[in-house]
């Protein structure tokens, strides 16, 4: 099965909005073994989408489009597939009744319904109507003869639990043949490197994809023998031992939050030039109130001092981005919280602000564990948003390290 993905609306091609509905449908495809074989973003417009469809169907058997099924004038999805391949629009009854019962309910019962709402009940000939339990337009299934077409409404809350739950097993019932499949997670290691380490264990029966984000890589391996899939997944987790997060956590944080709980152990953060990412990434996972305390975030020198208690002499000397620094906001946000595990960071993320000796990139990260200050030196690439990331990353993977030590 050969999978295509087209996303409608002007408001991506503009970069209005960033398009998480493609990575989470490549994301949840991934996961079960299916790399699509293209992608593409257009705008909304009959002519556009019919194009569209024609390139999706030459290199594909399964199109999946996403947006443009709304109750909008410029919501023409559905109309320009059924011109593609030249289809009537019939009634889905169903739908029918669940628009006029909504419209009922939220609207004045004296006032007409609008056509445009009552559009949504309409569906090309030959195809099935999709539930949508979070909207109102449903999605539409169609087999034809140059392959299957499956539209999605555009919302990502409408079409993330649709995708999830009613899609994926379509997708997976049509596949010709069984590939079992298992999704892995490499910390701290550079994509280059993770290609690089699995080049032994590569065969040709054995497919291997990866996905790079900073400071983790998932590693997807599939096969149709799932006893080369079994000694080849051996070898990996030999060969990634360290870096392999807990196969039931899918986030650096998570595993982090999940060893500090199995531990008993309370966790603060002062930050700096990450300006509290590290507090939101820990705080994003469920549960971690019980494990965190809190966080400082003190990007000026004088809440260094007034808050953390750096001292004015460590700041004009060595500087706020420096391994003393970092130690003395180390110590401060440890006396401030009384947390068992402290993290600080100080760095200069850029565009501006760095020099010869400390240039952009240059990043302090702190661990205070047992007692004991570990300050590392990290040089990270990228712009302002990848090196935050990057150290983010970088130090919640160390602290992950020592707690499983």
């Amino acid at each position: 099965m050969n999978v295509a993905i087209i996303c409608t609306g002007d408001e991506l091609l503009k970069g209005a909005v960033t398009n998480t509905n493609l990575r989470f449908m490549g994301e949840q495809l991934l996961a079960n073994g299916i790399i699509p074989k293209l992608a593409m973003e257009v705008r909304d417009g009959m002519k556009a989408i019919s194009e569209a469809l024609e390139i999706a169907f030459s290199k594909a058997d399964t199109v999946i489009v996403s947006g443009g099924l709304g109750p909008t004038s410029d919501d023409v999805t559905k109309e320009a597939a059924a011109e593609f391949f030249n289809l009537q629009f019939v009634q889905d009854d169903k739908v029918y009744f669940s628009l006029m019962k909504l419209w009922q309910k939220l609207k004045d019962e004296g006032r007409d319904t609008p056509s445009r709402f009552l559009n949504q009940c309409m569906i090309p000939d030959g195809s099935e109507a999709i539930p949508n339990r979070h909207g109102t337009a449903p999605g539409i299934y169609l087999e034809t003869e140059r392959g299957t077409l499956i539209l999605l409404p555009g919302p990502p809350m409408e079409l993330e639990p649709m995708f999830t739950k009613q899609i994926m097993p379509i997708l997976l019932e049509k596949r010709k043949r069984e590939v079992h499949s298992v999704l892995l997670h490499v910390a701290g290691v550079p994509e280059s490197e993770v290609e690089e380490r699995m080049l032994p264990l590569i065969s040709p029966k054995l497919s291997v994809a990866y996905c790079a984000s900073p400071g983790l890589v998932k590693l997807f391996l599939s096969s149709t023998d799932m006893n080369l899939l079994r000694e080849r997944l051996v070898g990996v987790k030999k060969e990634f031992q360290r870096e392999l997060l807990n196969s039931k956590h899918m986030t650096l944080q998570e595993e982090v939050v999940r060893l500090l709980e199995r531990a008993g152990l309370t966790l603060a953060t002062a930050e700096s030039c990450t300006g509290g990412l590290i507090a939101e990434r820990i705080t994003d996972v469920p549960g971690s109130s019980n494990i965190f305390l809190g966080s400082v975030v003190s990007y000026s020198n004088e809440l260094k001092e007034k808050i953390l208690h750096v001292s004015p002499e460590t700041l004009e000397v060595y500087g706020a981005v420096s391994e003393e620094t970092c130690h003395e906001m180390l110590n401060g946000i440890a006396e401030a919280t009384g947390a068992d595990i402290v993290l600080a960071v100080t760095g200069i993320a850029g565009p501006g602000g760095g020099s010869v000796e400390k240039p952009v990139g240059l990043v302090y990260t702190g661990i205070r564990i047992d007692g004991e200050n570990h300050v590392t030196e990290n040089h990270f690439r990228g712009n302002r948003q990848q090196v935050r990331e990057r150290t983010c990353a970088a130090i919640l993977n160390e602290l992950r390290l020592r707690l499983s030590e």
